[in-house]
């Protein structure tokens, strides 16, 4: 799942808006902004864990969620890119 779509989810249900989550967390609101638009990612230990506290979610579980996305569209990236490398179809 993309950290967006986790902020959503959890900011709906909890039912706070991007100014708050901001002064929870201890950031400002572009860079909510940011994580709600997946144009940047939270880069420290200590900012994740305030994001997963502030949304109710064990630290891990997002971390893991998120960084198995990142990892899932990196490999589709580079899939229908040139740089990954093509299969040679079996010779008969």
């Amino acid at each position: 799942m993309k950290l967006s779509e986790v902020l959503q989810c959890k900011m709906k249900e909890k039912n706070i808006d991007r100014s708050t989550l901001a002064e929870i967390v201890g950031c400002s609101r572009r860079t909510i902004y940011n994580w709600e638009h997946d144009i940047r990612i939270p880069r420290d230990f200590e900012t994740w864990d305030a994001l997963a506290e502030a949304l109710g979610i064990p630290t891990e579980s997002l971390i893991h969620d998120v960084s198995r996305s990142v990892k899932e569209r990196a490999a589709a990236e580079a899939f229908l890119s040139s740089d990954f490398p093509q299969q040679k179809k079996a010779e008969p």
